[in-house]
């Protein structure tokens, strides 16, 4: 879902919608129902324990000390 994360500006409505997706992903793949009352941060620490807004701001400053380190003459 986080491919080519480095370049996309996104809103928190976005934001929103893809940690709403990964917690019904998480719940679906740990075979927990809404009956189960596993609570989301639960959920979160058995997994990554990092939201997608986190990992995306990551691979931002990645990229930008990729393009930092780079010569003056190159072009981008």
């Amino acid at each position: 879902m986080l491919f080519g994360t480095e370049c996309w500006t996104v809103k928190s409505q976005q934001d929103n919608k893809l940690n709403v997706a990964d917690i019904i992903m998480l719940h679906w793949m740990s075979r927990h129902t809404r009956q189960s009352r596993i609570n989301n941060e639960s959920l979160r620490e058995k997994s990554w324990g990092s939201t997608y807004g986190r990992i995306m701001a990551e691979t931002r400053l990645c990229c930008f000390g990729h393009v930092w380190r780079k010569l003056a003459e190159v072009l981008v």
